[in-house]
């Protein structure tokens, strides 16, 4: 009964070079997933901060922003949010950058979470709108950081596009409710 016994257990189990085999096999499927995975929440920070550099660098929204008295504070803030960015990649060691790009999401999510709340003042004390756009595209960045990996994100980064699509358009859009209102008052007075 005893040999009987040992060929069964020989066929309910694998040889221990298959085990280990299946196990370093999983072992980079896994590590391959968490490296797909980080380049993807990269590529997507990556897009954000894009998000941020055109809001301190286009001409049309630094040209309505000049107007109100918060400009300088919000470009310091936004400036300070992508040099942390830059400054975090350029010090991370090739060797074991893969690991260390997942610990930029949190600093610059922190930073822009700062930044939300500072927008609050200036929609409230300048109430313009072009603060109000402004701060749902930082508000939509950061749900779409927190969606990073699922379909969350893609919804997230519409509503940021939209509102930046505002942003750069607010000088336009002023325009056009002034004629709006020139229009309407011409058919009242009449």
């Amino acid at each position: 009964m005893g040999i009987i016994q040992d060929i069964t257990n020989i066929f309910k189990t694998k040889p221990k070079k298959e085990q280990d085999k299946a196990a370093v096999d999983r072992r980079e499927k896994q590590d391959a997933l968490h490296k797909a995975f980080s380049d993807i929440q990269q590529q997507r920070l990556h897009g954000i901060i894009s998000t941020l550099k055109e809001l301190s660098t286009n001409e049309e929204i630094k040209a309505n922003l000049k107007q109100t008295r918060h400009y300088k504070e919000f470009e310091e803030k936004v400036t300070d949010i992508i040099e942390t960015y830059n400054r975090k990649l350029d010090h991370i060691d090739p060797s074991i950058k893969e690991s260390q790009k997942l610990t930029v999401l949190p600093i610059v999510e922190a930073k822009l979470k700062e930044l939300d709340k500072w927008c609050e003042e200036p929609t409230k004390t300048d109430k313009t709108l072009i603060w109000k756009n402004i701060g749902n595209v930082i508000k939509h960045s950061l749900k779409a950081i927190k969606n990073i990996g699922n379909k969350g994100y893609t919804d997230e980064i519409e509503k940021v596009r939209y509102y930046m699509k505002a942003v750069k358009n607010a000088k336009q859009n002023t325009k056009e409710a002034k004629e709006e209102v020139r229009g309407a008052t011409k058919t009242f007075n009449s």
